[in-house]
């Protein structure tokens, strides 16, 4: 018998989520890119490493409160994250039109990491209940 090297159904949907997870990180990266040169009100913004940090610390903290870097992360979980990405990115492209303060744009985004992820634990918990 020859060994079939077709894809599962489940490893289908899994290779399907960790694409559109790329796609959603790549949309916040165009974002976070934009923001080169950004200053707040108050003169402050990114420095030159800074947005590499933004997206760094963002990975950090999706795997810290995921529980699971986006490679190993189950399909639900993985369309959790790519809905994830994508707030985060329209979230930053709102607080950038109203020139919000730069502190505050790295606030919110830890603060909606921290969200949705409690957010898809709760759901989570509440399934297996």
């Amino acid at each position: 018998m020859s060994k079939s090297t077709a894809l599962t159904v489940a490893g289908q949907a899994q290779q399907l989520a960790l694409a559109s997870e790329v796609e959603a990180h790549r949309a916040l990266t165009l974002v976070v890119t934009s923001l080169a040169g950004y200053q707040d009100p108050t003169g402050d913004g990114p420095k030159a490493d800074s947005l590499k940090g933004i997206m760094i610390s963002v990975s950090r903290r999706i795997t810290l409160r995921y529980g699971h870097k986006v490679q190993e992360m189950p399909t639900p979980m993985l369309r959790h994250v790519m809905n994830l990405k994508y707030a985060l990115r329209d979230l930053l492209q709102v607080l950038v039109a109203q020139q919000a303060q730069y502190k505050q744009l790295k606030e919110s985004l830890w603060k909606t990491i921290d969200d949705h992820a409690n957010e898809y634990w709760r759901m989570n918990n509440d399934a297996t209940a």
